[in-house]
Protein backbone atom coordinates (compact mmCIF):
# COMPACT_ATOMS: atom_id res chain seq x y z
CA UNK A 1 0.00 0.00 0.00
CA UNK A 2 1.35 3.24 -1.04
CA UNK A 3 0.27 6.28 1.16
CA UNK A 4 0.47 10.14 0.22
CA UNK A 5 0.66 12.05 3.67
CA UNK A 6 -1.94 14.96 3.48
CA UNK A 7 -0.37 16.64 6.74
CA UNK A 8 3.33 16.24 7.82
CA UNK A 9 3.71 17.15 11.47
CA UNK A 10 7.47 18.33 12.57
CA UNK A 11 8.86 18.12 16.13
CA UNK A 12 8.56 22.32 15.88
CA UNK A 13 4.62 21.80 16.19
CA UNK A 14 2.97 23.74 19.03
CA UNK A 15 0.92 20.91 20.64
CA UNK A 16 -0.80 23.69 23.01
CA UNK A 17 -2.73 25.56 20.50
CA UNK A 18 -5.92 22.73 20.20
CA UNK A 19 -8.59 22.86 22.88
CA UNK A 20 -9.20 19.36 23.80
CA UNK A 21 -10.99 16.50 22.49
CA UNK A 22 -14.58 16.32 24.15
CA UNK A 23 -15.34 13.82 26.78
CA UNK A 24 -18.89 12.55 25.37
CA UNK A 25 -17.76 12.19 21.88
CA UNK A 26 -18.81 8.93 20.34
CA UNK A 27 -17.62 6.49 17.56
CA UNK A 28 -19.92 7.66 14.94
CA UNK A 29 -18.54 8.17 11.30
CA UNK A 30 -15.08 6.37 11.91
CA UNK A 31 -16.60 3.22 10.26
CA UNK A 32 -13.39 2.12 9.00
CA UNK A 33 -11.38 2.65 12.64
CA UNK A 34 -7.89 3.99 12.07
CA UNK A 35 -4.71 2.06 11.33
CA UNK A 36 -0.66 2.75 11.41
CA UNK A 37 2.13 2.44 8.78
CA UNK A 38 6.03 2.31 8.00
CA UNK A 39 7.09 2.83 11.37
CA UNK A 40 10.64 3.96 12.01
CA UNK A 41 13.12 5.02 15.19
CA UNK A 42 11.66 8.23 14.54
CA UNK A 43 8.69 8.81 12.37
CA UNK A 44 5.24 6.99 11.51
CA UNK A 45 2.33 7.54 9.70
CA UNK A 46 -1.72 7.59 11.15
CA UNK A 47 -4.36 7.17 9.04
CA UNK A 48 -8.46 7.09 9.54
CA UNK A 49 -11.79 7.96 6.95
CA UNK A 50 -14.67 9.88 8.29
CA UNK A 51 -18.17 8.71 6.97
CA UNK A 52 -19.35 12.66 5.52
CA UNK A 53 -21.54 14.44 2.99
CA UNK A 54 -19.86 17.53 3.69
CA UNK A 55 -17.95 19.72 1.12
CA UNK A 56 -15.01 19.00 3.81
CA UNK A 57 -14.42 18.12 7.61
CA UNK A 58 -11.48 19.11 9.65
CA UNK A 59 -10.27 16.10 12.15
CA UNK A 60 -8.32 16.70 15.24
CA UNK A 61 -5.89 13.97 15.78
CA UNK A 62 -3.77 13.34 19.01
CA UNK A 63 -0.31 11.17 19.54
CA UNK A 64 0.10 10.24 23.31
CA UNK A 65 2.28 8.02 25.76
CA UNK A 66 -0.53 6.82 27.48
CA UNK A 67 -4.29 5.43 26.47
CA UNK A 68 -5.98 8.03 28.37
CA UNK A 69 -4.02 11.05 26.15
CA UNK A 70 -2.94 12.43 29.55
CA UNK A 71 1.09 12.77 27.98
CA UNK A 72 0.54 13.99 24.93
CA UNK A 73 3.40 13.93 22.37
CA UNK A 74 1.60 15.48 19.60
CA UNK A 75 -1.40 16.94 18.34
CA UNK A 76 -3.13 18.77 15.40
CA UNK A 77 -5.96 19.56 12.96
CA UNK A 78 -5.70 18.42 9.30
CA UNK A 79 -8.94 19.02 7.05
CA UNK A 80 -10.28 16.64 4.04
CA UNK A 81 -12.57 16.12 1.53
CA UNK A 82 -14.07 14.18 -1.08
CA UNK A 83 -11.38 13.83 -3.43
CA UNK A 84 -9.13 12.02 -0.85
CA UNK A 85 -12.97 9.69 -0.12
CA UNK A 86 -12.66 11.84 3.22
CA UNK A 87 -9.43 9.73 4.56
CA UNK A 88 -6.14 11.53 6.32
CA UNK A 89 -2.98 10.37 6.41
CA UNK A 90 -0.15 11.98 8.55
CA UNK A 91 3.17 11.73 8.44
CA UNK A 92 4.57 12.16 12.29
CA UNK A 93 7.85 13.05 12.36
CA UNK A 94 11.09 13.94 14.78
CA UNK A 95 9.79 11.41 17.41
CA UNK A 96 11.92 9.83 19.88
CA UNK A 97 12.74 6.38 19.36
CA UNK A 98 11.53 2.66 21.05
CA UNK A 99 8.41 4.38 22.09
CA UNK A 100 5.12 3.03 22.48
CA UNK A 101 2.35 5.17 21.26
CA UNK A 102 -1.55 6.13 21.38
CA UNK A 103 -3.13 7.82 18.84
CA UNK A 104 -6.90 8.55 17.84
CA UNK A 105 -8.88 11.54 15.70
CA UNK A 106 -11.62 13.72 16.28
CA UNK A 107 -14.03 15.47 14.47
CA UNK A 108 -15.17 18.39 17.48
CA UNK A 109 -18.14 20.00 15.71
CA UNK A 110 -19.97 16.30 15.50
CA UNK A 111 -18.88 15.38 18.48
CA UNK A 112 -17.66 12.12 16.64
CA UNK A 113 -14.25 10.37 17.97
CA UNK A 114 -12.06 7.10 16.46
CA UNK A 115 -11.02 3.79 18.95
CA UNK A 116 -7.40 4.55 20.25
CA UNK A 117 -5.04 2.94 18.16
CA UNK A 118 -1.58 1.60 19.24
CA UNK A 119 1.99 1.95 17.44
CA UNK A 120 5.32 2.53 18.12
CA UNK A 121 9.31 3.82 16.82
CA UNK A 122 12.25 1.41 16.81
CA UNK A 123 15.34 1.60 18.69
CA UNK A 124 17.99 2.72 16.78
CA UNK A 125 19.64 -0.59 16.92
CA UNK A 126 16.78 -3.13 16.17
CA UNK A 127 17.82 -5.51 14.42
CA UNK A 128 14.69 -8.13 14.82
CA UNK A 129 11.35 -7.79 14.85
CA UNK A 130 8.81 -10.17 15.63
CA UNK A 131 5.31 -10.20 12.89
CA UNK A 132 2.02 -11.00 12.87
CA UNK A 133 1.17 -12.70 9.44
CA UNK A 134 -1.93 -12.99 8.00
CA UNK A 135 -2.99 -14.54 4.51
CA UNK A 136 -6.56 -15.37 2.90
CA UNK A 137 -9.24 -15.16 6.19
CA UNK A 138 -12.95 -16.60 4.88
CA UNK A 139 -15.50 -15.11 7.49
CA UNK A 140 -17.54 -18.54 7.13
CA UNK A 141 -14.56 -20.45 8.57
CA UNK A 142 -13.40 -18.85 12.19
CA UNK A 143 -15.63 -15.28 12.27
CA UNK A 144 -12.08 -13.48 11.69
CA UNK A 145 -11.46 -14.57 15.40
CA UNK A 146 -7.46 -14.76 13.90
CA UNK A 147 -7.36 -11.00 14.14
CA UNK A 148 -8.45 -10.92 17.73
CA UNK A 149 -5.79 -13.29 18.46
CA UNK A 150 -3.20 -10.85 16.64
CA UNK A 151 -4.42 -8.23 18.60
CA UNK A 152 -3.53 -10.35 22.12
CA UNK A 153 -0.42 -11.17 20.54
CA UNK A 154 2.80 -10.14 20.89
CA UNK A 155 3.61 -9.18 17.30
CA UNK A 156 5.10 -5.35 16.33
CA UNK A 157 4.25 -5.38 13.04
CA UNK A 158 1.18 -6.71 11.17
CA UNK A 159 1.37 -8.22 7.25
CA UNK A 160 -1.27 -9.16 5.42
CA UNK A 161 0.18 -11.62 2.71
CA UNK A 162 -3.92 -12.71 1.06
CA UNK A 163 -7.61 -11.82 0.26
CA UNK A 164 -10.10 -11.06 2.81
CA UNK A 165 -12.98 -10.89 1.04
CA UNK A 166 -14.72 -13.85 -0.75
CA UNK A 167 -17.82 -13.46 -2.90
CA UNK A 168 -19.41 -17.34 -2.87
CA UNK A 169 -23.19 -17.99 -2.92
CA UNK A 170 -25.38 -20.27 -0.98
CA UNK A 171 -24.67 -24.12 -0.65
CA UNK A 172 -21.21 -23.13 -2.81
CA UNK A 173 -17.77 -23.69 -0.72
CA UNK A 174 -17.18 -21.59 2.50
CA UNK A 175 -21.37 -21.59 2.61
CA UNK A 176 -21.32 -24.81 4.47
CA UNK A 177 -23.39 -22.86 7.31
CA UNK A 178 -25.67 -19.96 7.82
CA UNK A 179 -23.68 -17.83 10.20
CA UNK A 180 -25.96 -15.18 12.11
CA UNK A 181 -24.54 -11.85 11.30
CA UNK A 182 -23.75 -9.53 13.98
CA UNK A 183 -25.98 -6.88 13.50
CA UNK A 184 -27.19 -8.39 10.60
CA UNK A 185 -25.46 -5.95 8.47
CA UNK A 186 -25.75 -8.65 5.13
CA UNK A 187 -29.64 -7.88 5.41
CA UNK A 188 -29.19 -4.12 5.51
CA UNK A 189 -28.17 -4.00 2.04
CA UNK A 190 -30.45 -4.10 -1.04
CA UNK A 191 -30.01 -7.48 -2.67
CA UNK A 192 -31.18 -7.01 -5.56
CA UNK A 193 -28.96 -4.11 -6.59
CA UNK A 194 -28.28 -3.64 -10.49
CA UNK A 195 -25.58 -1.96 -12.37
CA UNK A 196 -26.28 0.55 -15.35
CA UNK A 197 -24.50 -2.62 -17.75
CA UNK A 198 -26.96 -5.33 -16.19
CA UNK A 199 -24.09 -6.67 -13.37
CA UNK A 200 -26.07 -8.02 -10.24
CA UNK A 201 -23.81 -6.74 -7.30
CA UNK A 202 -27.14 -6.46 -4.36
CA UNK A 203 -25.30 -9.87 -2.39
CA UNK A 204 -21.32 -8.97 -3.11
CA UNK A 205 -21.73 -5.38 -1.62
CA UNK A 206 -23.45 -7.00 1.67
CA UNK A 207 -20.91 -9.38 1.55
CA UNK A 208 -18.33 -7.12 1.19
CA UNK A 209 -19.86 -4.89 4.31
CA UNK A 210 -19.32 -7.87 6.49
CA UNK A 211 -15.74 -8.51 5.59
CA UNK A 212 -14.42 -4.85 5.86
CA UNK A 213 -16.36 -3.86 9.09
CA UNK A 214 -15.13 -7.41 10.43
CA UNK A 215 -11.68 -7.09 9.46
CA UNK A 216 -10.98 -3.09 10.25
CA UNK A 217 -12.43 -3.36 13.15
CA UNK A 218 -9.45 -4.71 14.22
CA UNK A 219 -6.88 -2.56 12.07
CA UNK A 220 -5.15 -0.47 14.35
CA UNK A 221 -5.65 -1.73 17.52
CA UNK A 222 -2.80 -4.06 17.60
CA UNK A 223 0.84 -2.24 17.66
CA UNK A 224 1.27 -1.14 14.14
CA UNK A 225 -0.16 -2.51 10.51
Amino acid sequence: MLLAPNFISCSSDDVNTLPSIPSDATEKNFDLGVASFDPTNSQVIIWTRYTSQETSVKLRWQLAKDESFTNIVRKGEVETDASRDYTVAIEIKDLAQNLKLYYRFANVDDKATSVVGKTLTFGASTTELKLAVASCSNYAYGYFNVYEAINQSDGVVVVHLGDYIYEYGEDTYGSFRDPSLAGDTHNAWQSDLITTTGEKVGDELARSSVYSLGYESFVGRDVAQ
